[in-house]
């Protein structure tokens, strides 16, 4: 089925992550591919250490890069391409929407990958605005609605709470 996490809150990600180790304690193996996030955060140094979890990303994006658009739009048209759904009863696209939104990854391609996506298996997609035609042919859409947040407040993302 597929599910989207959408919305302008914090936890979008963070419920992707809940996903993937949920799957992955059941023996289904996953693969988190994450767009637009290059630096080291917590959830990526546990999820590199599950067994059946292969985690795909981007390390040359730091959130919107723009002077390096053509490169990492590059690197995530290949990273989609990569996936060997076969391999996985479970795929994360984390941040596809952005990715999607801003040009950092081929629309055609993902359109494609999503709506080609095997029926019998899950795919979620996390980010800020999916598209309609996504929402559409979604299962499952949750939206994560921000009431309040520290940045606002000019307070930086935090180890251990946001990175």
């Amino acid at each position: 089925m597929l599910h989207i996490l959408c919305g302008e809150g914090k936890g979008k990600t963070t419920s992707a992550v809940g996903m993937a180790v949920r799957a992955a304690g059941r023996g289904k193996r996953v693969a988190f591919v994450q767009f637009l996030k290059g630096i080291e955060t917590g959830e990526i140094n546990i999820l590199r250490s599950v067994e059946n979890i292969d985690v795909v990303r981007c390390d040359k994006a730091s959130s919107f890069d723009y002077k390096n658009i053509p490169d990492i739009c590059n690197i995530h048209n290949d990273m989609l391409r990569e996936i060997n759904i076969h391999d996985h009863d479970m795929v994360i696209l984390d941040e596809i929407a952005a990715a999607y939104n801003h040009g950092y990854v081929d629309r055609a391609a993902a359109d494609k990958f999503i709506s080609d996506f095997p029926k019998d298996k899950e795919l979620v997609l996390t980010g800020r605005d999916p598209c309609k035609d996504w929402i559409e042919q979604a299962d499952y859409v949750s939206e994560i609605k921000k009431i309040k947040h520290p940045y606002d407040r000019g307070i930086k993302a935090r180890e251990g709470i946001e990175l």
